[in-house]
């Protein structure tokens, strides 16, 4: 996508469908992060041989940004559709599980251990030349 699209110019594109395309139903989702991304795991909370189980259907993996653009989407729509039928109010134990400060120290944690990561993998410029370079240098 052209950097600078705004909402209104994505939606006039042509909407098409890809041949991977699928709908599901999810009566239940989790969300994981990482500091590059947000994946939410879509499920469904089914009964099977007498016991209830937890069948993932499909991952979406957003960017932050998109992931924000989602829920500010989302929060539009639930404001629009509890104006229309009323409020939805959650049963105990449905929703965040996690307060947003020990999300953003998790999300801390998640960051500096991918910096210390890459900080670690990078060798020294000699490491980086090949085993024939190194021969004739006598490396």
């Amino acid at each position: 996508m052209a950097l600078g699209a705004t909402e209104a110019n994505i939606a006039s594109l042509p909407k098409q469908r890809s041949d991977g395309y699928r709908e599901h139903y999810a009566n239940n989702c989790q969300i994981r992060f990482t500091p590059f991304d947000v994946t939410i795991l879509f499920t469904f909370l089914k009964e099977w041989d007498g016991q209830i189980v937890n069948e993932a259907q499909t991952a979406v993996t957003l960017s932050p940004l998109q992931f924000k653009a989602l829920l500010l989407t989302g929060a539009t729509l639930l404001e629009g559709f509890e104006q229309t039928f009323g409020e939805l109010a959650l049963p105990p134990g449905i929703g965040p599980q996690k307060l947003g400060a020990d999300i953003a120290a998790e999300m801390r944690v998640l960051a500096s251990t991918v910096s210390a990561q890459a900080s670690s993998t990078e060798q020294p410029q000699h490491a980086k030349r090949s085993r024939v370079a190194r021969k004739k240098k006598g490396l």
